[in-house]
């Protein structure tokens, strides 16, 4: 189970993570707050059960957009994408 983190003190800085770690945990947490297997998730994708558990994982690397949107799309969520200059 994926824990909610700790506030942050007043002398620490937080660090937003990457797209390729946020995505995977995101998805598990939603989730499991949906009570969704990860069978029910594949099935709802149409994609083989192990290519959804890789996905969640972390392990399918270079997430493309329709496959996030897809992914959330079975949670009832619409992904918004965010672009800022670096």
């Amino acid at each position: 189970k994926i824990t909610e983190p700790s506030k942050s003190q007043s002398d620490e800085i937080s660090i937003a993570p990457s797209m390729e770690i946020a995505v995977p945990v995101m998805l598990k947490i939603y989730r499991e707050e949906n009570h969704k297997s990860v069978t029910q998730m594949a099935s709802a994708m149409e994609i083989p059960y192990q290519n959804y558990l890789s996905l969640e994982n972390g392990k399918r690397k270079n997430l493309t957009v329709s496959t996030i949107k897809k992914a959330f799309a079975a949670l009832g969520y619409i992904p918004e994408i965010t672009l800022r200059i670096a």
